[in-house]
């Protein structure tokens, strides 16, 4: 059966604080988001749009963290299950944060996540929020100057090598070329002609 993995929208709309910037954005479900708006608002972050109504489906708002980095949270009618991951799915989001310390903080508050750190050579330290004993995100000291704040999602791929190829052919502009990671598998970061940043991951 076929299923949904994202969608797009226009960028001039009340849902992104900055226009020149063409992103992706994650989704956080919720039991409640008119609740975790205002905890996001009472813990520093700030509300780009206030909780409404998605059809009949759910209710959905969107949201920042303290330093800017913008997400979604979604509270669905009925009970919604994760697909199991496979290949063209979204996989994983990392946050390359300018203050990682604040950020953990931040989305532990908010979320109810849980942390552990695992320690990077020449990177510092990768944070890894956890719920239900399963790793749900990492945040991560950005490693480029002028880097923004923000949450980068990345798609599940057979082939890092080979979807890095036709990405080139497509026009996009390599970030981080497809690189191993010990017991995690092969990456890579891309961004596409209009400059939306992309990760991808080969398990």
């Amino acid at each position: 059966m076929e299923s949904g993995v994202g969608g797009f929208e226009q960028a001039d709309n009340v849902f992104v604080r900055d226009r020149s910037i063409h992103h992706l954005r994650p989704f956080d479900f919720v039991q409640s988001a008119a609740d975790i708006a205002a905890k996001v608002k009472k813990l520093g972050g700030s509300v780009m749009k206030e909780p409404f109504k998605v059809g009949d489906f759910a209710t959905m708002a969107v949201v920042a963290d303290p330093h800017g980095a913008g997400f979604a949270i979604w509270q669905p009618v009925k009970p919604e299950d994760a697909p199991a991951a496979a290949v063209g799915h979204f996989t994983w989001n990392e946050l390359a944060s300018k203050d990682p310390a604040a950020s953990v903080k931040f989305y532990a508050q908010v979320g109810g996540f849980t942390s552990t750190g695992k320690e990077m050579p020449g990177m510092g330290t990768y944070h890894v929020l956890e719920s239900g004993g399963q790793p749900r995100a990492g945040i991560m000291a950005q490693q480029a100057p002028g880097a923004p704040h923000a949450w980068l999602p990345y798609v599940r791929v057979a082939s890092a090598d080979q979807t890095v190829d036709k990405a080139k052919k497509l026009g996009a502009k390599i970030v981080v070329p497809p690189t191993q990671i010990p017991d995690v598998g092969r990456f890579a970061i891309f961004t596409d002609p209009l400059g939306c940043a992309t990760g991808i991951l080969q398990p």
